[in-house]
């Protein structure tokens, strides 16, 4: 498919969006299985589509119990639920062990239940969102090998796969323990890749690590950022709350106020950043506060290294706190920090754009896109803390023009990462898969990419 993907959304696309039928495999979906990236992003996909009048059908998980139900129309979504675990145990969910023991089972079922909507209802693209599409790529590659025997694999080509590589994070090799643990969903996203028609490189900087790690040819690369809905992050900002949250987290007597937004996971960087930020104190103002929101296995370690630091009375771990807080409380700051050692896209670093914030990040993943050194924020090496501290002293120095650099960050947001302009990409690339299906079963030659 030379020069598919430089299409551009055109009125034709947008104007057949209503009869496009779109299955989606996702492991996660928000609210109903946490607010990670992962759920985060196939809740923006779902959302968006769905207001394009797109069909929709949906394999996933049952919800979390306790968990929200899904905030979609149920008119606009058919929810197909798959178990997911098939053994018992007291795993934590979503770990490593959890996993191993369980996503490979969960990618098969959901894989056959597909093919087999598929086999006796149209649907014209299959999107997965990570390690959901394996068995559907398994699938197509069964259907590819009884067709090379001269069977009958089934009445029509299944639909062309569309993959969405989260988390290629994973293909990190800086930890051979964690290296060693990941090689199977390595060796998935590689199989499921070479099975679709179009891999999804959220940044321009990911191209080339698709290519290489997952080893897909250019022509199959489709870039189409991760992004954030602008009116939802600006609805949930409630002015009420600005000051009463600045007085619960002693932000309004602060001279400088930093917010961290992640999992408290090494990966994180959030202990490179207390180094760093121990080694700047005599630059930092007098009451300096930098609060971190999120949740994880980290906690313990972190709180540790802030009182061996001496810094208890300037950092504060919050936990996790519900959207609404968040984006509320991104309104009272001055700075927002992303210290990771590898990251994805970071969801985390558009929405505090969004909010007109200036970001202090790592160049590492799909932060380079966003962060740009003197318009938008201010970059530093990944993992490294006399690095991460000189960019900060750096952005001291240039505090004078971090309102610009906030506005210019919302700019970027509205212009190139809110969903809806992204929706139109997606219903382009769709489109034009559908037409090489139609074209490539009209010719007989039964089309698609083989599986490698």
């Amino acid at each position: 498919m030379p020069g598919l993907f430089a299409l551009r959304p055109s009125a034709n696309a947008m104007d057949t969006s209503a009869e496009l039928h779109v299955v989606v495999a996702t492991r996660a979906v928000a609210p109903q299985h946490g607010h990670g990236g992962l759920e985060k992003a196939a809740a923006y996909h779902l959302r968006h589509l769905a207001r394009r009048g797109v069909r929709l059908t949906v394999f996933t998980q049952p919800p979390y119990s306790g968990a929200p139900p899904s905030d979609l129309p149920p008119d606009a979504v058919t929810w197909r639920e798959v178990p997911y675990r098939s053994v018992p145990l007291p795993l934590r969910r979503n770990s490593i062990p959890d996993r191993l023991l369980h996503y490979g089972a969960f990618a098969r079922r959901v894989g056959r239940a597909i093919a087999e909507l598929a086999r006796r209802a149209r649907v014209d693209v299959v999107h997965a969102h990570g390690l959901a599409g394996a068995g559907y790529a398994r699938e197509i590659g069964r259907e590819s090998a009884a067709r090379r025997r001269g069977g009958r694999a089934s009445d029509g080509r299944l639909p062309p796969l569309v993959l969405n590589p989260h988390g290629l994070e994973e293909f990190s090799r800086r930890n051979r323990a964690k290296a060693i643990a990941y090689a199977p969903f390595r060796r998935g996203m590689r199989a499921t890749a070479a099975a679709a028609a179009a891999v999804i490189a959220t940044d321009r900087s990911l191209e080339g690590t698709i290519a290489r790690r997952l080893r897909v040819p250019a022509d199959r690369i489709a870039t189409i950022p991760n992004g954030v809905d602008v009116e939802e992050l600006d609805r949930l900002v409630r002015p009420d709350l600005v000051r009463e949250l600045r007085e619960r987290y002693h932000l309004a007597s602060a001279p400088l106020a930093m917010v961290s937004v992640a999992r408290l996971e090494r990966n994180k960087g959030l202990h490179i950043a207390l180094a760093a930020l121990a080694e700047l104190r005599g630059r930092l103002p007098e009451g300096w506060r930098w609060l971190i929101v999120g949740a994880g296995g980290e906690e313990r370690p972190l709180r540790a290294q802030i009182g061996q630091l001496g810094l208890g009375r300037n950092v504060t771990l919050l936990g996790a706190l519900p959207d609404e807080a968040v984006q509320t409380l991104l309104e009272g700051v001055d700075l927002f920090v992303v210290p990771s050692l590898y990251e994805g896209s970071s969801l985390a670093a558009l929405e505090a754009m969004a909010r007109r914030l200036p970001v202090l990040a790592t160049a590492t993943g799909g932060l380079p896109d966003k962060v740009r050194p003197g318009l938008t924020g201010f970059l530093a090496p990944p993992g490294d803390p006399a690095g991460l501290r000189d960019a900060l002293a750096g952005a001291l120095d240039r505090r004078a023009d971090w309102r610009e650099f906030g506005r210019r960050g919302r700019d970027l947001v509205e212009a190139e990462f809110d969903w809806a302009r992204l929706a139109d990409r997606y219903l382009a690339l769709y489109a034009a898969l559908r037409a090489e299906t139609a074209l490539s079963r009209l010719s007989g030659d039964g089309g698609g990419v083989e599986q490698q």
